[in-house]
């Protein structure tokens, strides 16, 4: 039985996608909640998707310093 991605966190669902790298479903729910947290995504490489984990506070950097 899957897990409900809606209801995880983007650190849950990447550590999910990250087990599961087959599971399609687990990828595109956890693109649509990176999306969610960032709605205009600057566009990375495959190789950066993997470095996430590096690169989600460098977005919440960018976002928030754009918000003042």
């Amino acid at each position: 039985m899957k897990p409900d991605f809606k209801t995880m966190t983007t650190a849950q669902l990447r550590f999910y996608v990250l087990e599961h790298r087959d599971d399609q479903e687990a990828f595109y729910a956890f693109i649509d909640k990176v999306h969610e947290e960032n709605p205009n995504p600057t566009w990375y490489s495959r190789e950066d998707l993997w470095r996430l984990t590096e690169l989600l506070p460098e977005l919440r950097k960018k976002s928030t310093d754009n918000q003042d």
